[in-house]
């Protein structure tokens, strides 16, 4: 009778010992993280175009293959016509960009300003901290030691 042996020294006609199911190796899942998809923004040019199609859609089956093709659920759709109907889906004119861009730029200057005066405020109130922390080891007062109107009560 031929017997096989193997390279880990087992032979054909032994049981398998747990020592021997050690060498296979088990197949671990793939540790790696899928990154989280983005969802899709359509300008407004993209839901007049489809709203566009879809309006022209008569024939059985041609919204439904417009929603595949674009990759829309009719949910979508429906949202598109809400906001067209609410007036929300209009294409700006040049002027209206030129107008939104420089409001846009007003605020961020406006913001700009402000956080400039609110930095010269926070130097001047480190300065007055710094006076006060002066003044108060000219006059040997601690200020740790004071009691405060919180501590009173």
């Amino acid at each position: 009778m031929n017997t096989l042996v193997f390279e880990n020294g087992h032979s054909g006609t032994e049981p398998l010992r747990a020592s021997a199911t050690h060498n296979i190796k088990s197949s671990a899942p793939d540790p790696q993280v899928i990154q989280k998809p983005t969802r899709r923004h359509f300008s407004v040019a993209d839901k007049l175009r489809i709203l566009k199609e879809a309006d022209a859609c008569h024939g059985t089956g041609e919204l439904g293959a417009l929603l595949r093709r674009e990759g829309l659920y009719s949910s979508s759709l429906a949202n598109f016509r809400k906001q067209r109907a609410e007036g929300r889906l209009r294409e700006r004119n040049d002027e209206q960009k030129v107008t939104q861009r420089k409001h846009k730029e007003a605020a961020r200057q406006r913001d700009a300003r402000r956080l400039i005066q609110m930095e010269k405020q926070i130097q001047q109130l480190t300065a007055l901290l710094e006076l006060q922390k002066k003044l108060s080891d000219l006059l040997g007062i601690h200020l740790g030691s004071l009691k405060t109107n919180d501590d009173c009560e």
